[in-house]
């Protein structure tokens, strides 16, 4: 299959998670699906734009603004998909399996939410986000756009 998503990333102070995200990213970029990564960054003082850079995601910056930042990763993307993700976010194992189908599917797109955290609440939170996705279209960032 022909590279053609652009990860986009909207980042501030995401050292910490940067390289979890990138790394499950790696999945799509063996199997050929993903053309670029470009981290949207919102002004970070800590390592995100250096760990962005050695992995090789092209950068762009500006003021902090989740829909300004989205923004400006779709604007230099050169793929004909986006997929949006937070830093903070990890897609499941073998999820580029489901990408040719979603693609196939030609509309928009989104994963299913799943928090790693016990308890009742996060699995409430995440069983209203889906329901939510389903059947209102209405899919949180979290959930890979």
């Amino acid at each position: 299959m022909h590279p053609s998503i652009s990860v986009i990333i909207p980042t501030l102070n995401a050292g910490a998670t940067l390289p979890a995200c990138l790394e499950m990213l790696i999945e799509g970029q063996r199997a050929g699906l993903i053309l670029e990564v470009i981290l949207s960054d919102g002004g970070s003082t800590d390592s995100t734009l250096q760990i962005a850079r050695t992995a090789g995601a092209r950068v762009v910056t500006g003021p902090p603004s989740r829909g300004g930042q989205l923004g400006r990763g779709a604007q230099m993307a050169r793929g004909p998909w986006l997929l949006f993700i937070h830093a903070d976010s990890a897609l499941n194992p073998n999820w580029s399996r489901q990408l040719p189908k979603m693609l196939r599917a030609r509309r928009a797109w989104h994963f299913r939410l799943r928090f790693d955290a016990p308890g009742l609440a996060p699995r409430f939170v995440a069983g209203w986000a889906n329901w939510r996705a389903r059947f209102l279209h209405l899919p949180y960032g979290d959930q890979g756009l």
